[in-house]
């Protein structure tokens, strides 16, 4: 519940400080991209009993946003490391009103723990040999292949070296305000997705 207020929070500051295509001249927000790092499971009975009430309504949220042309990037997650193939995307990443994001290792291919997704992007990897998948950002130093750097409070440096698809997902997010903001602010959701799957690499 307090991700959807908090979604239904910046919906509503998008809506009071957006103008309307018309009137671009303003100095308003035209585009927006929401980042969500984060992912929950479907719950195993969610085809016959649906889904609870929390996850149902962020579902109607987020269909909310894209109807508002605000672009919504999720992580995928990383539950595939022991799998004998990838899981396919947490919720939401697994939504149409979402673009989910996978983890690519330093070759491009899909790290050996991430989920599947619609577009891959770095997020490190698990070990040198095959079936050591598991993070390695402990191992790292300098310029490392198992891992991205982020933001940390708690690193005296104010930076540390992550693994996964919530760390993907912000590079994705990124290209995305890119894109928006490269069609004048005002590309739908859906525009935006297509031109980040087909001009990928």
């Amino acid at each position: 519940q307090t991700l959807n207020r908090a979604i239904v929070a910046f919906i509503d500051e998008v809506i009071s400080r957006r103008g309307t295509p018309e009137s671009q001249q303003g100095a308003g927000l035209r585009g927006a991209v929401m980042n969500l790092s984060l992912g929950v499971h479907p719950p195993p009975d969610a085809e016959e009993q649906g889904l609870p009430e929390e996850i149902s309504s962020l579902q109607t949220i987020l269909a909310a946003a894209q109807c508002l042309d605000i672009v919504t990037v999720a992580a995928a997650g990383n539950d595939s490391a022991e799998a004998e193939s990838p899981y396919p995307a947490q919720i939401p990443a697994s939504w149409s009103s979402t673009i989910g994001v996978a983890a690519s290792n330093e070759h491009g291919e899909l790290a050996c723990f991430s989920n599947e997704g619609e577009i891959l992007a770095p997020g490190g990897d698990g070990g040198p040999d095959a079936g050591d998948c598991e993070p390695m950002f402990h191992r790292c130093t300098g310029d490392c292949p198992y891992a991205l750097i982020s933001l940390s409070l708690a690193s005296p440096t104010g930076y540390r070296y992550w693994t996964g698809t919530s760390f993907s997902t912000p590079l994705v997010s990124g290209l995305a305000a890119a894109v928006v903001d490269g069609g004048g602010g005002w590309l739908p959701p859906e525009e935006v997705r297509t031109r980040l799957v087909d001009g990928g690499r």
